[in-house]
């Protein structure tokens, strides 16, 4: 799979559309979501993953844009720190590499400037990079 740039003439909500909508047979709404999180953070990167039966997506948060240390927010179906969000999109990139679950159709990367197609594995570096330059940073603080 290219790791090519993709266009830049649509926003990166429409890019991501076009791209996963044809590949999509069920859960069309998933990429109602992934617009809303992509407007509602612009500039923010993130991983994208597209399968038959939807799309899963996590931006790559900043440390200004977490909870604090030790502050528990309110996550999906709970609570979470920094550490639990952050070690989660290692865990998702990581989910879409196993070879007993629905392996992604397509795989993206936006890197704050432009949307890349990328491999699953890329995916799984990329988010250990994004890992261990936050936790770095915290420790360093």
């Amino acid at each position: 799979m290219s790791t090519a740039t993709l266009t830049e003439t649509k926003s990166i909500a429409d890019q991501v559309d076009e791209l996963t909508r044809p590949l999509l047979e069920a859960h069309f709404g998933d990429l109602d979501i992934d617009r809303e999180m992509i407007d509602g953070s612009p500039g923010t990167e993130f991983l994208h993953w597209s399968r038959l039966l939807g799309t899963t997506m996590d931006l790559l948060f900043e440390t200004e844009d977490l909870p604090a240390a030790g502050e528990h927010i309110p996550y999906l179906f709970g609570t979470a720190d920094r550490h639990h969000i952050i070690k989660r999109v290692v865990s998702i990139a990581e989910h879409y590499t196993n070879p007993y679950t629905d392996r992604p159709l397509l795989v993206l990367y936006f890197d704050g400037r432009r949307l890349h197609k990328i491999t699953a594995e890329r995916a799984v570096d990329i988010a250990k990079s994004y890992r261990h330059r936050l936790e770095t940073e915290w420790r360093t603080r």
